[in-house]
């Protein structure tokens, strides 16, 4: 089972850092590196969350640079605090997309810190994928439910889970 999350999260990775570097046309400036960028609660009531997905990150990361890194390019993984706070997940990134030339995210792990990064990456047009923020307004506009573009997710959504859970209890 871990080495099929293990997988799926390079897949991830990977598809982010492909868009990134052929779609978006921004870089880290020195061609030689992809910058990712994790947004995730590394202090606060959450952190072991955090902890668990920013360590995951980092030896993943380690390990493809190892193999080679992605189209031939080294990653560069930026890890930022949130503190499990939406407000915080929009500076973060914000920093992140300003100052340090990230190109994509993954996390946060909450829906609500999930949609203010999707805001963010919409404005900026940088994908992001969340690790398991549910609520649909993470990958829909909750006015009229048209896609967010630059938004994804690894889980299902809380209407998909309301219908398989509705499905067994009946």
């Amino acid at each position: 089972m871990q080495k099929k999350v293990k997988k799926l999260i390079i897949l991830g990775m990977a598809a982010l850092m492909a868009c990134s570097v052929m779609g978006c046309g921004k870089g880290s400036g020195s061609g030689d590196e992809i910058v990712l960028g994790y947004i995730g609660p590394l202090t606060g009531e959450s952190a072991l969350w955090g902890k668990v997905e920013s360590d995951t990150l980092k030896m993943l990361v380690e390990e493809t640079n190892d193999n080679g890194g992605i189209l031939g390019k080294q990653i560069d993984l930026k890890i930022y605090d949130n503190r499990g706070d939406a407000v915080e997940t929009t500076n973060a990134a914000r920093k992140a997309l300003q100052s340090d030339n990230v190109v994509a995210f993954i996390g946060p792990d909450s829906s609500s810190c999930a949609i203010a990064l999707s805001e963010v990456c919409e404005e900026y047009k940088v994908p992001h994928i969340t690790t398991t923020g549910t609520n649909y307004k993470v990958t829909q506009h909750e006015e009229d439910g048209s896609v967010r573009p630059y938004a994804f997710r690894i889980c299902l959504s809380d209407p998909q889970l309301g219908d398989i859970m509705g499905g067994v209890c009946i």
